[in-house]
């Protein structure tokens, strides 16, 4: 980093320089890689220990903003019967909430433009706003609405458009790609950037293929199926008794679309890594590790100076975009606060390398070849503030539940 100063010729001038150098340093941090922040370029495994980390008595959190939830909506609200689950559509700036098998949204930018969905009939317990994949709608049409239901699963076009100088949006219930789910049950919804669309039913993970076909005369027919991902042979040699066995729900689905990898949470925590291709185009689960390994790496990184129990009960995983890290792949958060930090990586890589002379991630660059998985290994473990027994911030989360939601969160 360098910085130009000025003859300092008074008090104020020097106070002017040394927030110019504060401004830089802070803006180093924030484009910098979390595992140079998190490791302090590589030479410490844990953090989260000891005051410099985090400020005792300072709040974790702080509301910039409030959201009111209106007043139509408050009624719908007190006469919910089985389903409630809301959180952020934030491509095109609006709130969901879902009611039983009605779906409600607002623009949260002006906070008006209620609109709701009514063409259930079945209870919704996800929902999901994905790209649509080029040619199967009109050019203009980019996302899709992804609603599963305890019956089936349904993809929608969206219409975004503007009226009278507000954002509007539409939902096209008549061309919908529907598949029955037989009786299994949604568990989550995800997308790639190239509109392929990911969900898992019970302890399957499926692939929504939908597409527009040509019929006779000029007439459009839009097709759909469910491709079962895990119906393989080596889905079928991991139930064998001696891989123990593959019964295990899934959970929770995160994509990392700038390297076209995903992962997979299970029920009891194991975590998969399924290989989308350097195209985008492919489909291959390349690993699952369960909890017990998982924790035990995490108790190794910590020298065993820690309560191995800490590691167990994964609640949540994320995947982490080339933009924010270049070595680090994904992170689980524990029901005791503690962040776990993954890398497919099999060796230590230099972040220093992937940065242009503006000190941005130069990631994106990178050829999908190099990024491939080639493992799934704890590199990093991150504290949360009380959970070891000599912690001087008292008490740590009694119960992580819903943790690192950006786009969706259910109550």
């Amino acid at each position: 980093m360098s910085v130009s100063f000025m003859e300092l010729g008074s008090a104020d001038s020097a106070e002017a320089a040394a927030n110019k150098v504060a401004h830089h340093v802070e803006q180093m941090m924030e484009t910098s890689d979390f595992f140079d922040r998190l490791t302090q370029h590589g030479t410490t495994p844990v953090s989260g220990l000891g005051e410099k980390f985090y400020v005792k008595g300072a709040p974790e959190f702080v509301s910039t903003r409030r959201i009111p939830i209106p007043g139509e909506l408050q009624m719908q609200m007190s006469n919910i019967h089985s389903e409630f689950s809301m959180g952020f559509f934030t491509q095109i700036s609006r709130v969901w909430v879902v009611i039983d098998n009605n779906l409600y949204m607002w623009n949260y930018e002006t906070n008006d433009d209620l609109a709701f969905f009514d063409s259930s009939d079945a209870a919704i317990l996800k929902v999901s706003l994905v790209n649509i994949k080029p040619g199967v709608f009109e050019p203009e049409i980019q996302y899709g609405l992804v609603v599963g239901t305890i019956s089936d699963i349904c993809l929608y076009p969206v219409f975004d458009f503007v009226e009278n100088g507000a954002s509007s949006i539409s939902i096209d219930s008549k061309r919908c790609f529907k598949i029955a789910l037989d009786g299994a049950t949604v568990n989550d919804i995800s997308y790639t950037s190239n509109g392929r669309v990911f969900y898992t039913a019970d302890d399957q993970l499926f692939e929504f293929v939908y597409e527009k076909q040509n019929g006779w005369f000029g007439s459009t027919n839009h097709k759909c199926r469910g491709v079962n991902q895990t119906a393989s042979i080596l889905g079928t040699l991991i139930s064998l008794p001696f891989f123990g066995s593959s019964k295990e729900p899934l959970d929770q689905i995160t994509i990392d679309k700038s390297r076209n990898i995903m992962y997979l949470l299970g029920r009891a925590g194991t975590v998969s890594v399924w290989d989308l291709g350097a195209d985008g185009a492919a489909c291959a689960k390349f690993l699952s590790v369960p909890i017990s390994k998982i924790a035990h790496e995490a108790h190794i990184l910590t020298q065993f100076g820690h309560d191995e129990t800490s590691f167990h009960s994964i609640t949540s995983i994320k995947a982490l975009e080339a933009s924010q890290s270049a070595a680090l792949n994904l992170v689980a958060t524990t029901a005791k606060g503690v962040r776990l930090y993954f890398s497919v990586s099999t060796g230590p890589q230099s972040t220093m390398a992937m940065f242009n002379n503006s000190g941005t991630p130069n990631e994106r660059n990178r050829p999908q070849t190099s990024v491939r998985p080639q493992c799934l290994r704890v590199a990093h473990v991150r504290f949360a503030p009380g959970v070891t027994p000599a912690s001087i911030y008292g008490d740590g989360p009694n119960g992580v539940s819903v943790v690192y939601a950006d786009e969706c969160t259910r109550l």
